[in-house]
């Protein structure tokens, strides 16, 4: 089991959103940051907030794997030869707000989860936003040395993140 923990500043991590039947196209998010490993990882943004100035709680989604232990050399070889897909089951966890109510409207409008605490906030103070926990099944691309690509499936959507050639 991977316990270890570190941060990874990602610039090009691609994303795409499966909205009724369809993929949408991978686009590109520079200036996010990562914290977690490869059985699960919270994403910042590095905008006007990010983990370098506020809380590590606030994050803009996350997601984790249930019991994740990295495969073994031979169990990896053999996915990649047959290009079989490993699936696990865990939870994916984001914010819905008053102007964002559902995840379907935030990936229509913005192609990824977009409300969190940290920037959920107005010259007025902070906008209330509630944080959803929901069963997701993960799926990772087959990979030689470490994943690379996650398909996360939950709410009737589905949710794919390239790390490209980032590694934690």
């Amino acid at each position: 089991m991977i316990s270890s923990f570190s941060i990874l500043s990602v610039k090009g991590l691609s994303l795409s959103v499966y909205l009724d039947g369809y993929w949408g196209p991978w686009d590109s998010w520079n200036l996010y940051s990562l914290y977690g490993n490869y059985g699960g990882f919270c994403c910042y943004w590095q905008g006007r907030y990010s983990f370098e100035s506020n809380h590590p709680s606030e994050w803009e989604w996350r997601f984790t794997i249930n019991n994740y232990n990295e495969p073994t050399k031979k169990e990896r070889k053999e996915h990649w030869k047959k290009n079989i897909w490993y699936e696990y089951q865990g939870t994916f966890e984001y914010y819905i707000s008053d102007e964002y109510q559902s995840i379907k409207q935030m990936f229509r409008e913005h192609g990824r989860p977009c409300v969190s605490p940290a920037n959920h906030r107005t010259e007025k103070g902070q906008m209330p936003c509630v944080k959803r926990t929901v069963p997701a099944t993960i799926k990772i691309a087959p990979y030689k040395d470490h994943p690379k690509v996650y398909n996360i499936w939950f709410e009737d959507v589905g949710f794919a993140i390239s790390l490209d050639n980032s590694y934690f």
